[in-house]
């Protein structure tokens, strides 16, 4: 039988290395943000679903963001990008971003569905 745990935007996550506020963990094709600082082999929550604020890159080089515009997580460089490559899901731009901010907001969706 099956039971409904809970509607929630965080996940549990117990990680091998220490992991900073606000730093992205990708699992997999899944790809959270630290609540608050995790030390190692510790159980800590990353934020799956909802609205963040992340970096970008800004400047002269920079990629302009629309709303509604798939975007993905570059864990290399730990950037949003809309590049899709090797970077996984992560969510639609919820706030347009000019080339040269170096924000951008995002509507976290969990789990590569745009893959």
């Amino acid at each position: 039988m099956n039971h409904f745990v809970c509607n929630s935007i965080y996940i549990e996550h117990t990680p091998s290395v220490d992991v900073d506020a606000g730093e992205g963990v990708v699992q997999e094709d899944l790809v959270g943000f630290a609540r608050k600082d995790i030390s190692a082999d510790n159980l800590g929550e990353l934020q799956i679903k909802g609205r963040i604020k992340l970096a970008k890159t800004g400047g002269s080089s920079g990629e302009t963001h629309a709303v509604g515009q798939y975007c993905y997580w570059d864990d290399t460089s730990d950037i949003v990008t809309t590049t899709k490559g090797s970077n996984k899901f992560l969510g639609i731009i919820a706030k347009a971003a000019a080339s040269t901010a170096t924000e951008v907001e995002v509507e976290l969706l969990p789990g590569g569905l745009a893959s």
